[in-house]
Formats: structure tokens, C-alpha cells, sequence
């Protein structure tokens, strides 16, 4: 059953601060390796690494990539259906130390990421067959488990890749392994498991603007992303017009692994990427107010004492 949400015990406009970046070229998402550095991933291939959190400029690389993820201090990159294992060496150059195969595919499953010692997961996309809403690969045996259900059936799409890119989504697993998220692009509904596959809360979030009930590839792009830790998931919710920012804005919305509603910060930038430091209380994130790309801090260390 499908659980409606509607309020935000906290519910807030920010002007951030920002913070310069070196080599400022668009970025698409970044992400945090290890507990020093931070990694910048922009367009052709181009990484940047970064000190953290003073945010200073190490070096740029190019790999190549279509789905990322990290694992503590290593990181994932994945294209047409092999992951190549990176780590730092002591050059700061991301060295590959291993590979394996989940899917043949022409182009990208997409993000990857760790369950446990053996079973890997990532959403479903247009590549992949069949309807199921993620897929696990166990990558000792090579046996593939699919799960999860789409929002509604491809029955009034005229092909199944239309449906898919309607019904895009991301993943995020939980720290500790015990659960996963599921959210969608361009409709209002996340759904969270656990573990094992079993649907724990299938949330509509159901406030306005922009409550879409059935998504459009030409309308209201609800979200882009998905962070988790222990205590929450947060999601960067452009809430506008795609595919291009028309308006410098955007909004991370923060709920429990309950499903519901924590906090609604409203920013004014264009958010391309957030990482979350509960132990600092930060967020840190990068975007475009309309001035080229820069980094902003989000301090958030009073937030928990109200949730």
C-alpha cells in the first residue's frame, strides 16, 4: 500500500555560501572516497580530486565511466556491464585493482553498488530486460535475483524502453547493508526495502508543487539523486523543468528509513551533486547560482537535535 506524505516538521529557504572551485567546468555528481578526498566527476570522462573538506584542487584524471559508486576507500566505475575496481595510490592517481562482470550490455546498468561481501545491486534501466525495479548479481557464483515493482505496469507505453525512461530511478544502499532505496525521477515515489528484497514503505511524497501522479518526460523533474547514511536518506529534488536548469534552484529533501518526512531545505542553486557528513554536520555540495560551478557547505549539526 502506498504511504501519502505531505508535511515537513522542518521546512526551509537557504541562501548558501559559496565556496570557489578550481578547474570549474560543469560537474555532474561527486562523491566522497575514503575520509580525505572527494571526488568530482565532470563531462568526457574528467575526475577531479579533491582534498576534504578544505576543498583544495589535487589533480584531474580521465576514466572511463557510465556508473559510479564508492565502498569506503574504494571506488566503482561501470560501463557496458563491467565494474573496474579503483583506489588511490600514493600519487593521489586512481589505479584500477581488479574488475568483474554483472551484465552484458551496450551501453550502462548504471551506479553499482555493494550489499555485502558477495552481492552487488543497481537499479533497473533501459538496457536491461525485462520490469523488475533492481537487480542483484552475486558475483561469486554469478547468479542474478530481480526484484521490486515499477510504479505502474509499461501496458499503455508503446515500447518497454519508453516506459523505462519515464520511470527512470537511482539506488542507494544503507551504510550498514541492512536496507535500500528506491527513487524516481520524474514522479514523487520512493520506495524503500530491505535487505532481502522485501518492500518495507512505498511513499508518495504528495506536497506541492509539482505532485505529479504519472511522470512526463516533458514535464516536472522531481529528482536526481540519493545519499544515504545510517540515520537517513537524502534526495537532491531539482523540482523543474527538464533537461536544463531554467532557474537557479533546487531542494534536498531529508527522510527516515521509515518513509517519512524529516526536512525540505529550499536552495537557491542548481544542485549537480551533494555528500553528507553527519560526524562534521555538514552537507557539501556542487552547483550553479548562475556564476560557473563552485562548492557550498551546508552546515546541518543543529538538524539532528529537532529530529
Amino acid at each position: 500500500m502506498v504511504e501519502y506524505k505531505t508535511v515537513f516538521p522542518v521546512d526551509t529557504c537557504l541562501s548558501l555560501r559559496e565556496i570557489p572551485m578550481q578547474e570549474n567546468l560543469r560537474s555532474l555528481s561527486l562523491l566522497r572516497l575514503g575520509d580525505n578526498r572527494l571526488l568530482v566527476f565532470g563531462d568526457y570522462g574528467i575526475v577531479r580530486l579533491y582534498s576534504y573538506p578544505d576543498l583544495e584542487l589535487i589533480r584531474s584524471q580521465q576514466l572511463v565511466y557510465r556508473g559510479t559508486g564508492v565502498i569506503g576507500n574504494e571506488l566503482l566505475l561501470e560501463s557496458q556491464g563491467t565494474v573496474d575496481k579503483y583506489r588511490l595510490n600514493t600519487k593521489d592517481s586512481l589505479v584500477c585493482t581488479g574488475s568483474f562482470k554483472i551484465a552484458m550490455v551496450p551501453y550502462s546498468t548504471g551506479s553499482v553498488q555493494r550489499l555485502d561481501v558477495e552481492r552487488y545491486i543497481f537499479a533497473d534501466n533501459y538496457d536491461l530486460d525485462g520490469v523488475s525495479e533492481y537487480h542483484v548479481i552475486n558475483i561469486k557464483d554469478g547468479s542474478w535475483q530481480s526484484g521490486g515493482e515499477y510504479p505502474e505496469p509499461p501496458a499503455r507505453f508503446k515500447r518497454l524502453r519508453d516506459f523505462k525512461l519515464a520511470y527512470a530511478h537511482d539506488l542507494s544502499v544503507k551504510p550498514d547493508g541492512s536496507a535500500f532505496v528506491v527513487s524516481y525521477s520524474y514522479v514523487r515515489r520512493v520506495h524503500i526495502y530491505n535487505a532481502d528484497g522485501q518492500l518495507l514503505h512505498a511513499v508518495k511524497l504528495d506536497y506541492a508543487p509539482g505532485n505529479n501522479n504519472l511522470p512526463d518526460l516533458n514535464g516536472y523533474w522531481h529528482h536526481m539523486g540519493t545519499v544515504t547514511t545510517d540515520n537517513y536518506i537524502y534526495m537532491l529534488n531539482p523540482e523543474q523543468q527538464p533537461p536544463s536548469p531554467q532557474t537557479a534552484h533546487s531542494e534536498i529533501v531529508i527522510m527516515d528509513w521509515e518513509g517519512n518526512l524529516k526536512v525540505r531545505y529550499r536552495l537557491d542553486w542548481f544542485v549537480n551533486g551533494i555528500i553528507v557528513d553527519e560526524a562534521r554536520g555538514v552537507i557539501v555540495g556542487c552547483g550553479d547560482k548562475g556564476q560557473g560551478a563552485a562548492f557550498f557547505e551546508l552546515n546541518i549539526s543543529d538538524l539532528f537535535s529537532i529530529l
